[in-house]
């Protein structure tokens, strides 16, 4: 049982760092479709994305321990 453990937190230790980033784009997407007024629609999927990359990193570090 342990032994499944350890190779499921293997494999989200490396996925994290590149799925969460996609993620935070994604709803960056997903905001700016669904909000009106904003003048740089490109900067919301920009802070999705380092959002997304500062919470995989969190996750990493938090699985790593």
């Amino acid at each position: 049982m342990a032994n499944y453990r350890s190779k499921m937190r293997e494999k989200l230790v490396a996925v994290l760092p590149f799925v969460m980033p996609a993620i935070g784009g994604m709803l960056g997407v997903i905001y700016l479709n669904t909000a009106d007024g904003f003048p740089i629609p490109f900067l919301w999927v920009g802070i999705g994305i380092l959002g997304g990359w500062l919470a995989g990193r969190v996750l990493v570090r938090l699985l790593d321990r």
